[in-house]
Order: C-alpha cells, then structure tokens, then sequence
C-alpha cells in the first residue's frame, strides 16, 4: 500500500524507511559507465545476497547527486564480484534533509522509467552466466543461493 508517486503523490515514510536502509548515515549505491554495465552492477548486488528475491533499481546520473549537495565516497563494495568491488560508492553524511533530496532523485528515477525490475530467475540467471563465463566463482556465494543457482 504505498503512495501512487507517478501520479505526484507524496512518498510514503515506509518506502523511506525501508527501502533507503542506511548504515552509518550512508547509503551504498554502484557506478555504471553506462546501460551496456547495468547487468555487471546487478550481479555486484545479488551475489553476495543470503537469498534471491526481486530487486528494483533506479539509474541516477552521478551529476545529479552533486546537484543535490550529496556527498559520494568512493568505498570498496563488499562483493564476490571483483570486477565490480571498485565500482562501489556511498552517499555519506546523510541526514534527515538530504536522505528527502535522495529520495526525491530517486522518484524522479521512476517517473523518468529509469527503474529495472530483476526477479529472482534474472538473478538466478545473471548469476549463472557470471559463473559460466568464469567472472563469478560459484565458491563464493553464500549456500543458500548457491543451492538456487545450480
């Protein structure tokens, strides 16, 4: 039950608060050179994932984050996927004012279809092709999803 915000409708405190987990007043977020790198930085995200479950993720020009007054950390993602570990940034600093102004970069993310949708078999798949194409150990994803993938 939540806003309907590609009608202009406010987002709701629970999509904040749920989907926008922070650690540290950060949020973890990947770079992509461009859409032909959307699939590596999914496979970033689910492989070290304790189980496959549908992700949706938002495209955000980095500029716009600056806009914004965002901070970005370059940090070393925590991922089997080495070809992707550089890649991994955090927005820092967060407070209740800018998590709003990520908030609003990611609604407009959505309104603008810069949203992808990856249900567990794309993961399921995408992980499976990293593997076969020897860029992804199967060793290194937790045995929960290693058992799903094989």
């Amino acid at each position: 039950m939540q806003n309907n915000i590609l009608e202009g409708e406010d987002v709701s405190a629970d999509a904040i608060t749920h989907c926008m987990r922070t650690k540290h007043n950060a949020i973890s977020m990947w770079v992509i050179s461009g859409e032909e790198e959307v699939l590596d930085a999914v496979i970033a995200i689910a492989s070290p994932f304790d189980h496959l479950d549908t992700i949706d993720i938002v495209l955000i020009p980095i500029g716009r984050l600056d806009d914004a007054g965002l901070q970005v950390e370059s940090t070393e993602g925590v991922t089997p996927f080495s070809a992707f570990v550089e890649k991994h940034r955090d927005v820092v600093q967060l407070t209740h004012a800018t998590l709003g102004s990520l908030a609003r970069l990611i609604v407009d993310g959505i309104r603008a279809g810069r949203i992808r949708r990856y249900t567990r078999g794309d993961l399921r798949s995408l992980l499976r092709g990293a593997i076969e194409g020897g860029r992804l150990d199967i060793a290194d994803l937790r045995e929960s999803v290693r058992n799903k993938v094989c």
